[in-house]
């Protein structure tokens, strides 16, 4: 978990640069009041969609080569995804 924390950080400071929440970078934006609630008052950007998606992704790779599937271990990958953006 700390390998992929460290490299999800490093990408990101290495494409958003000085400027975080993909700040300056060309993708859509949505901003709302769950938006506001969920992400502290930042936006929901089609960046952070994919970069999500990317990690969830990665973090269901075991269940699809040597992990049975299960509810409880299904729960436990999510735990993880939520770590990591904490």
């Amino acid at each position: 978990m700390s390998i992929l924390a460290l490299i999800t950080a490093k990408l990101e400071i290495n494409i958003e640069g000085k400027y975080g929440w993909a700040e300056k970078l060309p993708t859509w934006r949505i901003k709302n009041n769950l938006t506001d609630l969920l992400l502290d008052g930042k936006p929901f950007t089609g960046y952070h969609l994919w970069l999500f998606s990317l990690v969830l992704f990665l973090l269901h790779v075991p269940f699809l080569v040597y992990i049975p599937w299960g509810l409880r271990t299904v729960l436990k990958s999510w735990v993880v995804f939520v770590c990591l953006w904490s």
